[in-house]
């Protein structure tokens, strides 16, 4: 029997590989400038970038729900930085500038690359453990951060982003709703009913 959910994921006209990609440049752009080895206009093209997709592919009525994980996420990292979990290796303007638009992308595409997670919330845990883990070792190798203890590193920050992806997961469902009531064009294709009743939440079978 087919869900509501995976009925929505075929009829979905959300761009996965356009924003997977774009979360991947502006990842690897941030994340050199952050090393020094780019130049800071790289993060304002990313995070100009991002704006730009969040504008045409997000409803109105999502981004404030977006601005808000964005800087509950950027704030929480320094917090993470602050008590030595990692540490910046650029100055403190410049991290502000690539960790904001690294979250902001995150955030923006993460309905489009994500969307398969919805309503598997145990899943959603593990990927965000192993894969938010991952990149910030990446980022270690690259340069943009330091971690003076690995042992406390990678006890806590699966935790972290398990935790995270939980609320990337609802901010989804959030999308959902907002598309159920508005049949947004980017998200959804014209001409087709959309697989949930007036009034049912998404993960509704």
């Amino acid at each position: 029997m087919t869900t509501p959910m995976e009925a929505t994921s075929r009829n979905s006209a959300g761009p996965v590989w356009p924003a997977l990609l774009l979360f991947q440049g502006v990842w690897a752009g941030c994340i050199a400038a952050g090393a020094g080895a780019a130049p800071p206009f790289v993060v304002f093209a990313a995070l100009a970038a991002s704006v730009l997709f969040a504008v045409h592919v997000l409803p109105l009525q999502a981004l404030p729900i977006a601005v808000a994980l964005v800087l509950t996420g950027w704030v929480n990292d320094l917090f993470l930085a602050r008590i030595g979990l990692f540490r910046f290796t650029a100055g403190s303007f410049e991290t502000t500038l690539w960790l904001a638009a690294i979250w902001f992308s995150f955030v923006v595409t993460a309905p489009a690359v994500y969307r398969w997670l919805t309503c598997r919330p145990a899943l959603a845990f593990g990927v965000g453990a192993v894969g938010g883990t991952l990149s910030y070792s990446m980022a270690s190798l690259w340069g943009a951060i330091a971690i003076p203890s690995p042992f406390a590193f990678y006890a806590a920050l699966p935790l972290v982003w398990g935790v995270r992806m939980l609320c990337v997961l609802w901010f989804m469902t959030c999308i959902e709703h907002i598309v159920t009531r508005t049949g947004h064009p980017t998200l959804q294709r014209p001409r087709r009913p959309h697989p949930f009743p007036k009034g049912a939440t998404p993960c509704e079978r």
